[in-house]
């Protein structure tokens, strides 16, 4: 009973800290709350680290087989259907679609007000994809939140951004990320990756629109306008 009344205490705890400050940073933590639904009684903070230990990543446990993820000591076959369930919702849901003539982005304002719309108020940072057609009308949308580690996220990002505007056809990417607790100047971190994008985006024929950042109050810092990207 004291066990589980510890066990309580740690999860109103972190379920406190998510309601403030929204989603913890580090996998392994949003892992263990995921688990909280599924499974009721033990320490799922343990399993979680296991997980991560043998898939190498929260992206890597959420992509792995059921059976594979069955194998894992603490987990069993109803939480590893629960953690792929979770991961299909994930894929199925991964950008937004939208109808033919949708949203035209052809003004910096329009581009800049679009990004602040959907980044702000975001309590993580995030990483927002929008694909324009040649008339610069909005396909699709992603909207990420970027919680890995920098090498891994940048490396996935770039080809995760290039490998959907070459599925959608897309003539140019719009970008927007977000500085949740500062102003939206640009990082040097921030102006390298954009460039990086750029290049890898160019390599497709597809253009890099903008690199648009929102601080905390809603301001924007475009990275085309400034002078960092061209």
């Amino acid at each position: 009973m004291k066990r589980e009344n510890l066990h309580e205490g740690h999860r109103e705890r972190m379920r406190t800290e998510y309601r403030k400050s929204g989603l913890p940073s580090q996998p392994h933590k949003q892992l263990e709350m995921l688990l909280y639904y599924v499974r009721k009684q033990v320490d799922t903070n343990e399993i979680a680290h296991r997980l991560i230990n043998r898939f190498g990543s929260l992206h890597g446990v959420l992509n792995a087989e059921i059976s594979e993820l069955a194998e894992i000591d603490g987990v069993g076959k109803v939480t590893a259907e629960f953690l792929r369930f979770i991961g299909d919702i994930r894929r199925t849901n991964d950008y937004v679609p939208l109808v033919k003539g949708g949203i035209e982005l052809d003004t910096p304002k329009k581009t800049e007000d679009f990004v602040r719309e959907r980044l702000i108020g975001q309590k993580s940072e995030c990483v927002l994809a929008a694909y324009l057609d040649a008339k610069n009308r909005l396909i699709c949308e992603r909207l990420t939140r970027d919680t890995a580690e920098s090498s891994s996220r940048v490396e996935n990002s770039v080809r995760v951004i290039t490998g959907l505007a070459l599925r959608h056809n897309a003539a140019s990417v719009l970008i927007g990320h977000n500085h949740p607790n500062g102003c939206p100047l640009p990082s040097k971190k921030d102006v390298a990756e954009a460039r990086r994008l750029r290049d890898a985006l160019r390599c497709i024929g597809t253009s890099l629109c903008d690199f648009i950042i929102t601080g905390e109050d809603g301001e924007v810092y475009s990275l085309v306008r400034g002078g960092l990207l061209y």
